[in-house]
């Protein structure tokens, strides 16, 4: 009995089987990576300052850029007086007969590489994070007839990719 009842088993399966149909297809996947950077920025703080203060003054600010990997990116800088590269801190409201003070923004410590509205800063993205110093600098003897307060400026970073 239990070797029919296997026989029976076995030849229900075949009849299974044979009964059975397969059909398949393929189907195509895609991903389109697109370019992409962001961009971001520390305050720059040239700090307290004598007008008797006669040597070069210099800050920095940090910046963190990030893009896709392969995509070329160019950094450059300006404000609303901003000309020819020089970028301008201005008086406080409240202070009669002061000037602004000029200064410049750089790429690098050695002030090689400046940073304007035009020229910038070049580079390709890797993927990840990309830290860049951003240096401002304040020329020897900008603030011998500068009047004590509080001066500013307002500058727009642009990442172009």
């Amino acid at each position: 009995m239990k070797v029919k009842n296997i026989a029976y088993a076995c030849a229900l399966a075949v009849i299974s089987f044979a009964n059975q149909a397969d059909d398949n297809t393929s189907m195509h996947v895609t991903l389109q990576v697109m370019k992409s950077c962001s961009l971001s920025a520390s305050d720059m703080d040239f700090s307290r300052h004598s007008s008797a203060d006669t040597s070069e003054i210099t800050a920095s600010s940090e910046l963190s850029i990030t893009c896709t990997k392969g995509t070329p990116w160019k950094l450059t800088a300006d404000s609303a007086d901003q000309a020819n590269g020089t970028f301008y801190l201005h008086p406080s409201s409240d202070m009669t007969d002061a000037a602004n003070i000029a200064y410049k923004l750089y790429s690098d410590a050695s002030k090689s590489e400046q940073i304007t509205s035009t020229d910038g800063l070049e580079s390709t993205g890797t993927g990840t994070l990309q830290n860049q110093t951003l240096y401002g600098v304040i020329e020897a003897n900008a603030l011998t007839s500068a009047v004590a307060g509080q001066y500013d400026d307002d500058v727009n970073l642009y990442l172009t990719y």
